[in-house]
């Protein structure tokens, strides 16, 4: 365990006299070892070089505990990571250069536009003109059991027109 945190701090303290970059700025290549993030890299999406068993580790600690691994990977091939500024670190082991790909250029989403509806039909014609309707309501009750109640809404002026 302390060989560990002996060697993760050697690491760091290498890649800080090495110097990743201008002072002051976190650099956008790098290669093998451990980089804090912000510091010594910049947040974003690399890509290594073509290698044959590359090892890369995020990282949120640098204890050397597994719990400190964020997502790793040994692979062969170009590695693409997105190394995220919650990150504390990123660690790689012969995966040669490591490059900040650019971000990629925000594109305005397209304006909303409704979909054409045609407008809705007019509701039919009647089938008679409406001044019929009064007579015909009328004649259609002409012996029933209402026609007394008919006459005297006539009468009243409630059913004319």
């Amino acid at each position: 365990m302390f060989r560990k945190c002996v060697a993760v701090a050697a690491a760091v303290a290498g890649a800080v006299a090495l110097g990743t970059g201008t002072a002051g700025a976190a650099a956008t290549t790098f290669g093998e070892g451990t980089y804090l993030v912000g510091t010594h890299i910049e947040p974003g999406v690399y890509q290594s070089q073509w290698s044959d068993g590359c090892y890369w580790e995020r990282l949120s600690g640098l204890s050397g505990e597994l719990d400190d691994i964020i997502a790793n990977d040994f692979a062969s091939g170009r590695q693409f990571v997105q190394i995220y500024s919650s990150d504390l670190a990123f660690s790689s082991d012969f995966c040669g250069t490591w490059t900040r790909l650019a971000d990629p250029t925000p594109v305005a989403p397209e304006p909303y536009v409704a979909p054409y509806v045609a407008p809705a039909a007019p509701p039919p014609a009647p089938p008679f003109p409406p001044e019929l309707i009064v007579p015909a309501i009328g004649s259609a009750v002409v012996g029933s059991a209402v026609l007394p109640t008919v006459a005297q809404m006539m009468v009243a002026g409630s059913l004319m027109p």
